[in-house]
């Protein structure tokens, strides 16, 4: 089965694969293959593979799996586009960053480039209560061992373990009861409506996010960006965009580029990020 997903702003083919290259945590077990990009995904406790083909055009690309059932393909859809960040216009954030001198050789270097979140919001969850107070190999090896033949797991699929069965999992009787939390929550419109989120604002999904047990701050705003792609509140509190914001802005105060920025002050922040990472392979 294929289908065609368009991208609201023309994707960036090679940045695209060059972002994916370095995100290793985005997508399970996650392969690259020319102008292709391909995983698994977890739908009503079976594993499909999906691959992801980026028109040479920037335009879209072409979605294609073996499963045709027309509930699949509705849910795979919004995965994709909520992953590729398809629904972006990155119009608005390049009219901002043409007047400012530090960043405008930035976006041009990179531009194209659309959020590559995670896999689903739900696995930018998992990925924050693991990560949390953790280096990023041990965090990385205790999602390996979550995974359900290559695939990140659903909501359903951690209920079925009870606490103790995640604990052993992930080495933390702690951490698996959040996990258990987080399920909770994102079990009952899952399947239904992957981003439950897409249509509400911020504070709404925050508010949501917040009052699962095991959620902070820092989670919520990863969730937020990292998996749902709420781009109005750059996640200031980590320290790794603190150090990046200093790097390219040395002198400058955080508040008033956030403030500039507005409500795409994160895509701002996740475009030095990027640059950051794949600058020396850019060509």
């Amino acid at each position: 089965m294929q289908m065609k997903l368009e991208a609201k702003y023309p994707l960036s083919v090679h940045l695209t694969k060059q972002i994916a290259k370095v995100s290793k945590t985005v997508v399970a077990n996650l392969t690259l293959n020319e102008n292709e990009i391909s995983y698994f995904i977890r739908f009503k406790n079976e594993t499909w593979p999906v691959t992801l083909r980026l028109n040479a055009d920037g335009s879209g690309v072409q979605v294609i799996s073996t499963n045709s059932q027309p509930e699949f393909q509705e849910f795979l859809s919004k995965q994709v586009r909520n992953f590729l960040s398809l629904d972006d216009d990155l119009a608005p954030l390049y009219q901002l960053g043409i007047k400012d001198p530090i960043f405008a050789p930035i976006q041009a270097a990179m531009k194209g480039v659309h959020q590559l979140k995670f896999e689903t919001p739900f696995a930018a969850g998992l990925w924050a209560i693991i990560s949390t107070r953790n280096s990023w190999t041990n965090a990385h090896n205790q999602t390996q061992r979550l995974l359900i033949d290559n695939a990140y797991p659903t909501p359903t699929d951690i209920l079925k373990l009870n606490k103790e069965e995640l604990g052993k999992l992930i080495n933390n009787d702690r951490k698996a009861g959040y996990m258990l939390n987080l399920a909770e929550a994102f079990a009952p419109s899952y399947e239904a409506d992957l981003n439950l989120f897409a249509n509400a604002s911020s504070d709404t999904a925050e508010a949501f996010l917040k009052q699962i047990k095991g959620i902070g701050d820092w989670s919520s705003h990863f969730i937020l960006v990292r998996g749902m792609g709420k781009m109005d509140k750059a996640p200031l509190a980590e320290k790794l965009n603190q150090t990046t914001i200093a790097n390219f802005y040395p002198g400058i105060e955080p508040a008033r580029m956030l403030k500039y920025y507005g409500d795409l002050q994160a895509y701002w922040l996740l475009y030095l990020r990027y640059y950051s990472q794949v600058s020396k392979k850019i060509s």
